[in-house]
């Protein structure tokens, strides 16, 4: 496994599980584009769009302290509900607050 592009031997079907599973999981989503990048065919050009359209909303959402708990239940940060408080909490009081 290459650390420039782990998901190299992936099929493209193991490409749209990791993302069906993973899209609240910037981590993740980004390396997925770096790979899809260099795929050509139809499904993985799709997904690829997919990907992209999953960051942008992730990174729209952060950007105005909208975010999913989905997004603290990755294998990254312990699903805790109080853990989740906690850091809800922690990223309204250093985010600036966009109201409309």
């Amino acid at each position: 496994m290459s650390k420039e592009r782990p998901y190299f031997q992936s099929t493209g079907k193991e490409l749209a599980t990791l993302f069906q599973e993973n899209k609240s999981n910037p981590k993740i989503l980004n390396g997925l584009l770096a790979e899809l990048k260099h795929r050509k065919r139809p499904k993985s050009v799709a997904l690829r769009e997919n990907v992209a359209k999953a960051i942008s909303t992730l990174e729209r959402n952060s950007s105005i302290g909208k975010i999913e708990v989905t997004a603290y239940t990755s294998s990254d940060i312990a699903p805790q509900k109080k853990r989740v408080s906690q850091m809800f909490l922690q990223l309204l009081t250093t985010t600036p607050q966009v109201i409309k």
